[in-house]
């Protein structure tokens, strides 16, 4: 077996891997490790398999085994297909802020590292952000002077998907 694409997905998803290698003919089963179930697969040639997997939501993070078995043997990509955590999003402090105002937040979940966008919703924009850790970032923000107040979803975006806080930050009007 010499590849598969996609490489990577994150958790709960269902899709269609390629599987490339030789003598696929009279194929009897494939398989992508543990927590993730082949749901069928199509021998496409000698050297092409189709599979459709699914990606349990509670599948361990990490690197995974392909394996294909013929009449003829089995062959394994070892570290072929990667799980990749969902981020999720708990809380952000602080909370709220005033219409103009620029001030740092700190945003915690879990499975932020490799985060590479942060949103806080129409009328703020992310100056600068960093990936403190796993499950912390902190970012710079500024509120135009014109945003509308009320409530904001917060979101991250990662290579596992993009997680959101909804009506996580609160736009306050500067009296008048």
């Amino acid at each position: 077996m010499s590849s598969v694409n996609p490489t990577q997905e994150v958790q709960g998803q269902t899709l269609n891997v390629i599987i490339w290698g030789n003598y696929f003919t009279g194929t009897t089963s494939v398989s992508f490790g543990s927590g993730i179930t082949t749901n069928s697969f199509t021998v496409d040639s000698a050297t092409q398999i189709t599979a459709s997997i699914t990606i349990s939501g509670s599948a361990t993070p990490g690197l995974r085994d392909v394996s294909v078995t013929t009449p003829g043997g089995t062959a394994t990509l070892t570290n072929g297909f990667t799980v990749l955590a969902m981020p999720t999003l708990s809380s952000v402090s602080p909370s709220q802020a005033v219409q103009g105002q620029t001030l740092s937040v700190t945003v915690t979940g879990t499975d932020l590292s490799g985060v590479t966008a942060v949103g806080f919703g129409p009328g703020i924009t992310v100056n600068t952000f960093t990936v403190n850790s796993g499950t912390q970032i902190t970012a710079s923000i500024t509120i135009d002077g014109a945003a509308t107040a009320g409530y904001r979803d917060i979101s991250v975006t990662k290579a596992g998907g993009t997680a959101t806080l909804t009506n996580g930050f609160l736009v306050v009007a500067i009296p008048r």
